[in-house]
């Protein structure tokens, strides 16, 4: 049985738990509504993102689902986006209000979150522990960046910990029926909000098969959880069945294409890049994306007491391709060593072995999905949000078996031992705010678009088409219609990257210019056009950090030139 939230003095929500849940909310809050030249600059928008508001812009429009308003697109989340519209419809004329709305949102998904985390740490755990996990998850630069950064990543971080929560402490306990609908509805919100979030269901499936049921018991609850599930999703699937003969986005296909065209660029480094053909990837790809993925993980401080390990690594250049096995070793050698600690008194076996079975398997899934599955070098940290969020309740756990477990330890006192992990714990947090909220990250902040759209108003008349393959930011401020050219929001894109006919499918389009980054240009126009044809479309101008191309009419003879390096 897991610990009964609520039913005893120490698992209500005290005056340092209320303390935590508002401070988070004010940071969040603050995020939100910090001025967009901040945002853009410095602050956690991407580029992405622009994509989830170009489409809700055209949706409130009645535009349809378009990012471009030429293409229809399945490439978008669809519960995020639809949150979105009303943003749209309350300032149908904005461009900068509506995303202050969506950050509200957001800000109030990381809060409730945090106070699920709290609920759920507390079913197997201390107070202490509840309200370290709480704190991890509430002050952590990279949680705070995640829940900020325009994408849907905040509001599936609360879907899975509403889902886990309503798991452990109903359907786990006493799976009837009424409970598995309701468990079946809250993975299928969590699909919808993003579609990795089927992970999480089959973790669920996975850990509910070994209940200690009778197997016709096992089979029925999965069977209708898996129904409801089926149902609440139905009406997207079939959207997308029907209207692009496909069963997900086509922003997924088109971001594992796309990675395989940069060769090994984010793998192994830029200056030490190789191009391959997309259809034969190299063993040197997968380890890469394999060790890319995982250093992710490991070098972000939120598995207490591993994280002290491999984050201090990090920050001191130990965590480089040679040493990062030494040290995941360590890590896990470390881990081995706390999971024989003592257990506290009252924790709750069920949940927690629930909650282990369900974190274990949605890691195991996760990281390959990413690193191997996916065949994207897509490391980012924001897509092992759920991951990060399963590290901060088992922080949790850890503070509990450590101060119980070490005699060391409890002889220094617990309030002594629970101050000293906080201060350091918040000390690794300062250390990543220079870079995450103070920094200008030209390569992943949004400012440079922005100035891109400013410049090419003056750069090309009214009424012009533009392509480019980061199209995101670009296409949101532009003054002219933007075409995007990588495929994410645009079918029809992907499968001219796919054919190598990118120069003649611009032609086709009527683009009158195409403005993207150098190595951008050169891995999908140059390598992905017919020999010497990108030097045909014209005469790239830097315009910033980026090139502009203005394209010359079909058939008029260019000589032959190539994208500048």
């Amino acid at each position: 049985m897991g610990q009964p939230i609520g039913k005893h003095g120490g698992a209500r929500p005290d005056r340092i738990l209320i303390a935590l849940l508002a401070a988070g909310f004010l940071l969040r809050l603050a995020l939100a509504w910090a001025p967009f030249a901040y945002l853009a600059r410095r602050g956690p928008l991407i580029d992405d993102a622009f994509y989830s508001f170009s489409i809700a812009r055209n949706l409130a429009r009645g535009a349809g689902p378009t990012a471009d308003g030429v293409h229809l697109t399945s490439g978008f989340q669809p519960l995020y986006t639809l949150c979105l519209v009303p943003c749209y419809r309350l300032s149908p004329k904005g461009s900068i209000l509506p995303i202050h709305l969506a950050l509200m949102l957001l800000a109030l998904c990381g809060a409730a979150t945090s106070w699920f985390i709290f609920r759920i740490t507390r079913r197997f755990a201390s107070r202490r522990g509840a309200l370290f996990a709480v704190f991890v998850w509430t002050f952590s630069p990279t949680v705070l960046s995640q829940g900020a950064n325009g994408l849907e990543t905040g509001l599936l971080g609360l879907l899975v910990a509403v889902s886990l929560d309503f798991y452990l402490g109903s359907v786990r306990e006493s799976p009837k029926p009424w409970r598995l609908i309701v468990m079946g509805l809250l993975l299928g919100l969590t699909f919808l909000a993003r579609v990795d979030g089927i992970l999480l269901a089959a973790a669920v499936v996975f850990d509910l098969l070994r209940l200690p049921l009778a197997p016709s018991q096992r089979l029925r609850a999965v069977v209708g959880m898996l129904a409801v599930l089926g149902i609440t999703v139905s009406p997207y699937l079939a959207w997308l069945i029907f209207r692009f003969g496909v069963f997900l986005p086509e922003s997924g296909v088109a971001t594992r294409f796309l990675s395989l065209c940069y060769g090994t660029r984010f793998v192994l480094g830029a200056r030490s890049a190789m191009f391959f053909p997309p259809e034969t990837v190299p063993l040197v790809y997968y380890a890469g994306s394999l060790r890319k993925a995982l250093q992710t993980l490991v070098t972000e401080p939120m598995l207490f007491p591993l994280s002290f390990l491999t984050s201090g690594a990090a920050s001191l250049g130990w965590l480089g391709p040679r040493t990062w096995p030494a040290v995941g070793g360590a890590a896990l050698l470390w881990l081995g060593n706390l999971w024989m600690l003592k257990r506290p008194s009252g924790i709750g076996e069920g949940a927690w072995r629930g909650f282990a079975r369900v974190a274990g398997t949605c890691a195991a899934l996760w990281v390959p999905a990413y690193a191997f599955g996916s065949l994207g070098q897509w490391w980012f940290s924001r897509y092992f949000s759920p991951l990060f969020l399963f590290c901060a309740i088992l922080s949790g756990t850890s503070l509990d078996r450590l101060g119980e477990g070490l005699a060391c330890l409890r002889r220094l006192g617990g309030r002594r031992f629970v101050a000293l992990v906080f201060c350091v714990q918040a000390l690794f947090f300062a250390a990543q705010v220079p870079e995450t909220f103070l920094r200008h990250k030209p390569n992943l902040n949004v400012s440079e678009y922005v100035q891109a759209a400013r410049v090419l108003g003056g750069s090309v008349p009214p009424g012009s088409r533009t392509g480019a393959f980061q199209s995101g930011t670009l296409g949101y401020f532009a003054r002219t219609q933007v075409l995007n050219l990588d495929g994410v929001v645009n079918r029809d894109a992907a499968r001219a990257l796919r054919e190598k006919r990118m120069v003649p499918y611009i032609q086709d389009e009527g683009i009158d210019a195409v403005m993207d980054w150098p190595w951008i240009l050169e891995a999908l126009l140059e390598r992905r056009s017919p020999q010497g044809a990108a030097g045909a479309l014209g005469t790239p101008r830097p315009t910033g950090p980026f090139l502009l191309i203005l394209v010359q009419p079909a058939g008029e003879p260019v000589a032959k030139r190539t994208i500048q390096k």
